[in-house]
């Protein structure tokens, strides 16, 4: 049930306090839209390249010069891929590329899920991770070979780490660096098949004894693998290096594709319980921080460290604001190109992140404000999730604008 909503008229625009209702609706967190549309895109073009080379195979032999050729020019295609290889009707492979998995050759894996499911079904089957006779733990993505009369001659695989995927699809989103969030890609069985500390690639979710010290972890990773999308929060350490146990936030989509599933998890650390809810409920407060807004917009201390690039200094005073008004989720600046120069706190700022590369659909806002020059207010979804009221102060030098200072203010909700 909803409690009572205090509308406060401020500067022109409505702010909401005190929502916290378990019906207030928020978007997908955009990032994690980005992500797992990228990922369905990757394994969307894995299976168009082995349907254009099962089709060739349909008139070539499975062995000799031309087959091997066929292959090398599949596995060419990326750079994560192990292998490339041809299934016979009785299931042992045929031949492979590259020439370092040649060994190989002759090996029967008819007995393989994937291989069983392919062969009943007539259709491409993705695997599970598994341990592949060539060597390394991996997943088989394989495309049923047919001949003129319709009937399944054999199978064509791509045998790749999701990890190395994973790495390649985040490395081509350059900014997003500049994001706080990381992620985690699992089986439906728990299996982590990615993750940024590669020392946890491989481990089961449910039952390793690394997690197993923390029971929240646990507990919503069994939600993460019942429901196909969802958000909660969990208890865990920093970092494999830095042991301090923090509260983190997840969010996660599912990619379900040729009978597999994969849950992409998106991580950010927790949002402290005194930002939420929208705005705070003191309204002095509230008052107070625009006016110490259009107050630090306006000192020259400030104007100078724009001219001067000294954007450490300003995260200092960044802090300070902060510090002041601790409801904030937080305060950033970025200046006339569309880049944020600087923020407090790191863990809730995209310093970096260049909003005039449109790389997000909700960068159109910003762009819209930089060209206005004007101070703003709107609402968005934040990268990370949630919705963000942002505040926006134009910082300028007589009448050359420099940029915007602004703070965030973030309201919660479920998707």
């Amino acid at each position: 049930m909803k409690r009572g909503a205090t509308v406060l008229f401020l500067f022109g625009i409505i702010l909401v306090s005190n929502y916290t209702s378990a019906e207030n609706l928020v978007p997908r967190p955009p990032m994690l839209s980005e992500i797992t549309l990228a990922v369905d895109e990757e394994l969307g073009k894995i299976e168009k390249a082995l349907a254009e080379t099962a089709k060739m195979f349909a008139l070539t032999p499975f062995k000799g010069a031309e087959a091997e050729k066929i292959l090398s020019r599949l596995c060419s295609i990326s750079t994560y891929f192990v292998d490339c290889c041809l299934i016979d009707a009785s299931g042992k492979l045929v031949t492979i590329e590259p020439e370092k998995y040649k060994s190989s050759e002759g090996s029967d894996i008819s007995k393989q899920p994937h291989i069983i499911t392919m062969q009943r079904t007539g259709r491409p089957v993705l695997s599970e991770q598994v341990k592949s006779v060539e060597g390394p733990y991996a997943v088989a993505f394989v495309y049923p070979i047919k001949g003129g009369d319709g009937r399944m001659t054999g199978s064509v695989a791509i045998l790749f780490q999701p990890s190395a995927m994973m790495e390649a699809i985040l490395a081509s989103k350059k900014d997003l660096d500049s994001i706080p969030v990381r992620f985690t890609l699992i089986q439906k069985d728990g299996i982590i098949l990615y993750d940024a500390n590669k020392t946890e690639v491989g481990r089961k979710l449910l039952s390793d004894p690394l997690y197993r010290p923390y029971p929240s972890l646990v507990l919503l990773g069994r939600r993460m693998i019942e429901d196909k999308s969802g958000s909660g929060s969990y208890e865990f350490r920093v970092s494999e290096l830095n042991k301090k146990v923090i509260k983190k936030d997840a969010s996660w989509d599912s990619t379900i594709s040729y009978g597999n599933e994969w849950r992409l998890i998106m991580i950010h650390h927790a949002i402290p319980s005194n930002t939420t809810g929208g705005i705070a409920a003191d309204s002095a407060a509230i008052s107070r921080t625009f006016t110490d807004l259009r107050e630090l917009a306006a000192v020259g201390g400030l104007r100078d460290l724009v001219k001067t690039g000294n954007y450490t200094e300003m995260t200092n005073i960044l802090k300070s604001f902060h510090d002041n008004h601790k409801f904030l989720y937080s305060i950033q600046f970025v200046d006339s190109d569309g880049v944020v120069r600087a923020g407090y706190p790191k863990t809730n700022s995209i310093v970096g992140y260049d909003f005039k590369k449109l790389a997000m659909p909700e960068d159109e806002r910003f762009v819209k404000a930089l060209k206005e020059r004007k101070r703003t207010f709107f609402k968005m979804p934040l990268f990370e999730g949630n919705i963000g009221n942002f505040t926006m102060e134009p910082v300028t030098d007589g009448d050359k604008f420099l940029g915007f200072v602004y703070f965030i203010q973030v309201i919660t909700g479920t998707w």
